[in-house]
């Protein structure tokens, strides 16, 4: 279960993992432009969701159909978003992707 709160001023981004709950105080900047919505994050939350996607789509034994039904939606697209975030990431690291302070 991922919940943001939607107040600009201090997002908190509330996950839980094998026997915890966390709750990350994010300072997001959120644009919503027609059907997008733009998310600002530091690059340690990146890693933060980067990884927690990571175990969701490799760490946990569930088959494509319970997958789907927790998470709405497939197992290759959860990949593709990983992929996404983890090619984002390294290009960030290798600082091929200038970072705005």
């Amino acid at each position: 279960m991922i919940k943001i709160d939607e107040s600009l001023f201090s997002p908190i981004l509330t996950f839980k993992t094998r026997r915890y709950w966390h709750h990350l105080i994010m300072k997001p900047l959120i644009v919503k432009e027609n059907n997008d919505i733009h998310v600002k994050f530091s690059l340690e939350e990146l890693i933060i969701i980067n990884n927690s996607l990571s175990e969701v789509c490799y760490g946990i034994d569930m088959d494509d159909n319970e997958f789907s039904t927790r998470l709405g939606a497939e197992h290759e697209d959860a990949v593709s978003l990983l992929n996404n975030f983890s090619t984002l990431i390294k290009k960030i690291q290798n600082r091929a992707i200038p970072i705005a302070s």
